[in-house]
C-alpha cells in the first residue's frame, strides 16, 4: 500500500494497516494509496494514471482532503465521518469516450452500493428498500431527503487509457458542524436516520460497484441500455423546472429526464433541448 502514512496508535479514523489489507483483498484492488491528509484524490489519481505502472484498479484513499475538487470551481467539504477517494479503472471498450456516460454509470453505481448497505445494517424491517432512496441529480450529485450527499468528479487523460472516478460521501457527519451554505443544501447519511454507518464496508461495496458498472459491458432492455433506465428512476430533476446551463447557453424548461445517450431533455414554449453536459443552476 503505496503512500500510507498510517500509525495505529495516533489514528482514530478506522483506516488501521490491517483494515486497509482487508480491504484490498475483499475488493481485488491491485493496489491501494492511503493518506492521512492530502489535497485531492483525483489530482494524485491523475498522476497515477500518467504513470506506465498502474493497474487497474487501483484506489486513491484520504483520512482528510484539503482541496477536494468538483465540476468547475466547486470544492468538496471534507471531514471525519466521510469518504474520499479516488478510483483508477479501466473502463468497458463498449463505451468509447464518454465521460458524461461514465459519470451518470458511477452514480447510479454509487446509489446502490448505499442501499446495499442500508439494507442490511438496520432491523429485519429495512433489509429490504422497496424503492430508490438515493435520488441522482443529473449529471454528478447524489441526494437523499432533496439534498445532495455526494458528488462525483469523472476525468481522463487524452491517449491515456484508464478513468479516475472521484468520489465525496457524507456519511455519518452532523451537519451542525458544517458550514452554514452546506447546511442549506446538503445532509448526510447519518442526518438520514441516524445510524452510523462502517465507513470500510461501506466502501468495500462502493469499490465493487463501481468497478462491476464501469468495467462491465453495456446491456440492452427494450432496445435501451439497462442504466439509462435505472438511471431514470432516479432522476430527480424529471417533471421540474430547471434552469441548465451548457456552454456559453442557458436554458429554462420542464425537465423530461434523459434520453438513451444521457443526455438531459428540457423543454419550454421554444421546443425540447438535449444537453450532453452542463450545469443546474436552479430547480424550481
Amino acid at each position: 500500500m503505496k503512500g500510507t502514512g498510517l500509525n495505529d496508535e495516533l489514528t482514530e479514523h478506522p483506516w488501521t494497516a490491517a483494515v486497509l489489507s482487508d480491504l484490498r483483498r475483499r475488493t481485488g484492488l491491485d493496489d491501494l494509496e492511503f493518506h492521512e491528509s492530502i489535497a485531492s484524490t483525483n489530482t494524485r489519481a491523475l498522476e497515477r494514471l500518467r504513470q506506465a505502472d498502474w493497474r487497474s484498479p487501483t484506489l486513491v484513499l484520504a483520512h482528510e482532503q484539503t482541496r477536494g475538487r468538483g465540476r468547475g470551481e466547486n470544492r468538496w467539504w471534507s471531514v471525519d465521518g466521510g469518504l474520499t477517494f479516488s478510483l483508477l479503472i479501466e473502463p468497458s471498450t463498449s463505451e468509447p469516450d464518454n465521460l458524461s456516460t461514465l459519470t451518470l454509470r458511477a452514480g447510479l453505481a454509487v446509489a446502490e452500493a448505499i442501499e446495499t448497505v442500508m439494507g442490511t445494517d438496520g432491523d429485519a424491517s429495512s433489509s429490504r428498500l422497496r424503492s430508490p432512496v438515493i435520488g441522482l441529480k443529473w449529471p454528478n450529485d447524489l441526494w437523499i431527503d432533496q439534498r445532495k450527499i455526494g458528488g462525483l468528479l469523472v476525468e481522463s487523460i487524452a491517449d491515456r487509457p484508464g478513468l479516475v472516478v472521484g468520489l465525496g460521501l457524507n456519511v455519518n457527519q452532523r451537519l451542525d458542524e458544517a458550514p452554514a451554505d452546506v447546511r442549506q443544501r446538503a445532509t448526510s447519511l447519518f442526518e438520514h436516520d441516524g445510524r452510523t454507518r462502517d465507513l470500510p464496508t461501506l466502501l468495500g461495496q462502493l469499490v465493487t460497484r463501481l468497478d462491476r458498472e464501469l468495467t462491465s459491458d453495456v446491456r440492452a432492455t427494450n432496445a435501451l441500455p439497462d442504466w439509462v433506465e435505472r438511471f431514470r428512476k432516479r432522476c430527480v430533476l424529471t417533471d421540474r423546472i430547471v434552469q441548465v446551463a451548457h456552454g456559453t447557453r442557458s436554458v429554462t424548461g420542464r425537465c423530461g429526464g434523459i434520453d438513451a445517450q444521457g443526455r438531459l431533455i428540457v423543454s419550454n414554449e421554444t421546443g425540447s433541448v438535449a444537453i450532453n453536459s452542463g450545469k443546474v443552476e436552479a430547480i424550481g
